[in-house]
């Protein structure tokens, strides 16, 4: 922690990086900032802000906060109020958003999200830098810092490390030659989910650092096969069923659902996975209720959901950014066993070491009805209280 804040100064909570403690790399990082090489000048554009700790260091040089998650955004409201200095965006959007440069730019490289995120954040902060300003980056040796660093410097025109604390790296790059910037609207990606049963493949939108942006991951696809019948006593029906999808990433779950007939919320905390969502529901004539959601926050807010469902699925996240994290999925089944039907059933894809039934069994019956390659599927059913 910088000597400038103690641990009571900066709010945090569950599945904001870091939590509950600094991110080690954005902790390096605002430590070089506080003694530069060169001087600091104003504005300062934060592009991965987490829970608004260079805000704290840094407000005289007016900062503008960037942050994706939705359980960060919450923090930097508590933090700051909801100003027009925190924006909830990709880095792709941030120049039709900002339409200017900024002096001063800072950013922890989202490796956890994949090489595709981390070239396009750098790209975009090769952009939003001003002629002459400074971009401080900061990132671990071992998920790629060195390779993305020397593109940094190839395009900035200088830069050096200025830290080096284990496997941890912070570095500076000053922007020599004016670049103008591009905005441009957002490019999805996209691959085939092979239909199941009778249904016809779905085409699923990708963006980069959305989890499983390349297809479908093994724990996502044992559920899928578990509620088609394979490993199960029968297979669902889901025509006109209130289905939630908590953590719903790029949206595999709930679309699947909606294809069946199901009237599906998909509750997402990554921007990224919102947008996807959206997307791959239009792309395959499908219609649902998509929130930007930490955890279920947004439901409150919002006038169309149903009070309760009758299914609720689940492929909860079990890091957050490298840290191990298990609150985020006990909020998961917390949500669950409020929004469920009485009878209505839960299920829920994990690793088959993650001891996840003991939350389940604070709200209803729960059993284990598939395992494979390391997963396990299982089933909780809401009880009636009174029982």
């Amino acid at each position: 922690m910088p000597e400038k804040l103690t641990s009571q100064t900066l709010l945090g909570k569950a599945g904001v990086m870091g939590f509950p403690h600094l991110e080690p790399a954005q902790a390096l990082l605002m430590a070089a900032m506080q003694n530069p090489p060169l001087p600091i000048h104003g504005p300062l554009l934060d592009l991965t802000a987490m829970s608004g700790i260079s805000a704290l260091l840094f407000p005289n040089l007016e900062p503008v906060l960037v942050e994706r998650s939705r359980a960060a955004l919450t923090v930097l409201e508590q933090q700051f109020g909801v100003t027009n200095t925190i924006h909830c965006a990709l880095p792709s959007q941030l120049e039709g958003i900002l339409q200017t440069q900024f002096s001063s730019v800072c950013a922890v490289l989202p490796a956890h999200r994949g090489n595709e995120a981390v070239s396009e954040l750098l790209e975009v902060a090769h952009r939003l830098t001003a002629q002459n300003g400074l971009f401080f980056i900061a990132g671990d040796k071992d998920r790629g810092f060195e390779r993305y660093f020397k593109w940094a410097k190839q395009h900035f025109g200088e830069g050096e490390i200025l830290e080096r604390h284990k496997g941890l790296r912070v570095a500076v790059l000053r922007q020599v030659r004016a670049v103008a910037l591009q905005p441009a609207p957002l490019e999805f990606g996209s691959y085939t989910l092979e239909g199941l049963g009778e249904f016809p493949p779905l085409e699923i939108a990708t963006l980069p650092g959305v989890f499983s942006a390349r297809g479908v991951d093994l724990a996502s696809k044992l559920l899928l096969e578990t509620l088609n019948g394979k490993s199960h006593q029968k297979s669902l029906e889901w025509s006109g069923k209130k289905v939630l999808d908590i953590g719903a990433g790029s949206g595999v779950l709930a679309v699947w659902a909606a294809q069946r007939g199901a009237k599906i919320t998909a509750l997402e905390e990554d921007l990224a996975g919102v947008l996807c969502i959206q997307n791959t529901l239009e792309r395959n004539n499908l219609v649902g209720n998509v929130l930007h959601s930490d955890v279920g926050s947004a439901l409150l807010e919002s006038e169309h959901f149903p009070e309760q469902f009758d299914v609720i699925l689940s492929n909860p996240p079990f890091h957050v950014g490298e840290s191990l994290i298990l609150e985020v999925a006990a909020e998961f089944i917390a949500l669950a066993g409020v929004r469920l039907k009485t009878g209505g059933e839960l299920y829920m894809v994990a690793n088959v070491f993650l001891p996840y039934e003991k939350h389940i069994l604070a709200w209803g019956q729960v059993s284990e009805v598939a395992r494979s390659k390391g997963f396990k599927v299982l089933r909780g059913q809401k009880m009636d209280k009174k029982r």
